[in-house]
């Protein structure tokens, strides 16, 4: 509690007070004491988002930062890291490690940290809060919240991911960092039209749902076989994030590139996607050309 006196005194900033990105003209901030909350169908590259994000706050601020994963060991995140970074695809990162961590002077950050964690909230809960205290982390990353368990005793799986995530967001308020999760989303999205996500299709939904902070959608339409928008735009490669909770307001169809030969998410670039056929009913219609001017499936 404080008083209208000590609200009152000029603020003595020891970290942060906000991060964001600008991704496809958006923002997507990142604030002290919130959650964000990153949902996806298994598969659709969401733990290769998060080290996008990671890669990409690393390079604009520099600040402390952690990433924690229960599906991967930290050589193999490194690896993966590097490919993102470097746009390196991931079965050449091992020959060529070296040569690029010494180009890339962010590969070699004393302030970024990923670990690999297999075991019970509880334990990782003293891990995260010592490294938050001992080496400044501003930025903690969680891949991802289903792989989360708790060695109390809870009626159901909803109640035990409402304890975690409470945690979670009291840990953020009371360190004043902020904290971004991955979790999965049930099958209701591939049965519905268009596959487009809800926040009641976040896998044990409830408390997640309500407590996180920002909740981001990753939807990638190739994923779901679908190639091309109603205006015959290819959809190979393209990504959309939207943001569908945040107390900055909501947004929709911020665009990425997906690279499956990488694999890897890139920034957006209209150069990085094209449709031949598209192209050319915009010339049609621009030009009044007919489509087939020269009567070319005529025999001669």
């Amino acid at each position: 509690m404080l008083s209208l006196q000590q609200l009152s005194q000029p603020i003595n900033i020891q970290q942060p007070t906000a991060v964001e990105l600008i991704i496809d003209g958006q923002s997507i901030p990142f604030l002290p004491g919130q959650v964000t909350l990153i949902g996806s169908r298994p598969g659709m590259g969401r733990s290769l988002l998060m080290l996008y994000l990671f890669n990409l706050l690393n390079e604009k601020y520099g600040y402390a930062q952690c990433l924690v994963s229960n599906e991967e060991e930290e050589n193999i995140l490194f690896e993966k890291l590097i490919a993102t970074a470097s746009l390196t695809e991931l079965s050449s990162v091992v020959d060529k490690k070296e040569k690029i961590i010494q180009k890339n002077t962010c590969l070699n950050s004393e302030n970024c940290f990923l670990h690999s964690f297999f075991g019970p909230w509880e334990e990782l809960k003293i891990q995260v809060e010592e490294i938050i205290t001992n080496r400044g982390i501003f930025l903690l990353f969680i891949d991802k919240i289903q792989g989360l368990y708790s060695d109390h005793n809870h009626r159901n799986r909803d109640q035990e991911m409402g304890y975690i995530i409470r945690m979670l967001k009291k840990i953020a308020f009371d360190h004043q960092i902020s904290i971004v999760l991955n979790s999965s989303m049930n099958r209701s999205v591939e049965t519905r039209e268009g596959k487009l996500s809800h926040l009641s299709d976040l896998r044990d939904s409830g408390s997640l749902e309500d407590i996180a902070d920002q909740i981001i959608f990753l939807n990638r339409p190739e994923y779901y076989g679908i190639t091309e928008d109603e205006e015959g735009n290819s959809l190979k490669g393209i990504a959309y994030l939207k943001i569908a909770k945040s107390r900055s307001g909501k947004a929709e169809n911020i665009r990425l590139l997906f690279d499956r030969t990488i694999p890897c998410f890139k920034p957006w670039s209209s150069l990085g996607v094209f449709s031949f056929s598209n192209e050319f009913n915009k010339l049609v219609e621009t030009f009044g050309l007919e489509e087939n001017p020269f009567e070319l499936d005529k025999p001669f």
